[in-house]
């Protein structure tokens, strides 16, 4: 009877601590998601803004809003692809221990295996193939 009221209680509290690790990867998918959607629409409000304004404007091939606001409605929008990696970054965990492992990996091929010393062919350097 000791036992089994043991078991319980340690089956109880591992169901709670696997709830609540769940519930923290749920979180993190959620920010993520509403992170990349903000950034995204964020991102392409600038040239949405060019094309309902751009029938209005003078067509004049040197004036600012034709030239300047696309360009930089263009380059916003450009962010915005880089922009994934570093919401990722902040907000997944998963990610940064990928990130991690990765760069890891990539210092143990490289610099680990001590594969470019004095006297080695630099062709075996380049003829290695990353496992």
């Amino acid at each position: 009877p000791a036992q089994q009221a043991h078991q319980a209680v340690v089956s109880t509290q591992s169901t709670g601590i696997a709830r609540r690790g769940h519930d923290s990867l749920r979180r993190q998918g959620l920010v993520t998601v509403i992170l990349t959607a903000v950034v995204y629409c964020l991102s392409v409000l600038p040239m949405t803004l060019y094309h309902i304004v751009a029938d209005f404007v003078e067509e004049d091939s040197q004036g600012w809003f034709h030239v300047y606001y696309y360009r930089f409605s263009n380059a916003i929008i450009c962010t915005n692809v880089m922009s994934n990696f570093y919401i990722y970054s902040l907000t997944l965990k998963s990610f940064r221990e990928w990130l991690l492992s990765l760069a890891t990996r990539a210092k143990n091929e490289l610099v680990g295996k001590s594969r470019l010393q004095p006297g080695n062919n630099i062709r075996a350097f380049y003829n290695c193939q990353l496992s």
